[in-house]
Order: C-alpha cells, then structure tokens, then sequence
C-alpha cells in the first residue's frame, strides 16, 4: 500500500519551482512542482504508473490521472511551459464503465450498486 507521502518524495527536490507560472489554481503554488518529463519518469519507474486519463482546464493546464495495475494513482496539473504538479494521489484506483445514466446513478458506498430511474 502506498501512502500519501511517497509521490511527494518524486518532487522534493523541485518544491522551490512554484507554479507561478501560470494562474490556474491557488493551491497550485503550495503544491511540489517539477518539469513533467521529470515527474512522468519518476511515476513509472517509481511505482509503474502510466497515463490512464487526461483533460484540458480552463486556463489551457493538463490535467491527467497516471494510474498503476495495482491500483495506485498519481493526479498531475500540468502548465503550458510543461511545469507538472502534484494534485492528489492514493490507492484503489478503479476504472468505471461509460455510459448513459452511470454518472448519477452509480453509488460511492457501493460501487455495485445502481438504481433504476
């Protein structure tokens, strides 16, 4: 099991690169930074995570999610100059079906559970 701590380990050495290089989030400036190239590196050699989903923020920042198959996950908020930083992370990550109705419909204390409308 992996703990909260561990990705932090990745960036420590990068804490002092801020991202004041963009505006995206508040939180953003608290948060260890480092170049992606570097973070993607350290997430797969580190604890096997690849890339599982990505999308674009307002301000034009990736956002992405590196999942691994034993289920711990890396969430990343990375800046157009390529400036990746640490927004979650944890473990038990589970991939969920697509489709009609399953955003409202599925349950988070019962991830089997639906109900019928």
């Amino acid at each position: 099991m992996r703990t909260a701590h561990l990705p932090l380990a990745i960036l420590v050495g990068a804490t002092a690169l801020t991202m004041t290089v963009i505006g995206t989030a508040n939180a953003q400036s608290k948060a260890p930074c480092a170049p992606r190239a570097e973070v993607v590196k350290s997430l797969d050699g580190m604890f096997n995570e690849t890339p599982a989903a990505r999308a674009i923020v307002a301000d034009g920042a990736l956002m992405e999610v590196f999942v691994s198959s034993e289920g711990t996950w890396t969430m990343l908020l990375t800046s157009p100059q390529q400036v990746s930083c640490l927004v979650g992370s944890g473990d038990n990550w589970e991939d969920l079906p697509r489709g009609k109705g399953l955003g409202h419909s599925a349950s988070l204390t019962e991830p089997e559970a639906t109900t019928q409308h």
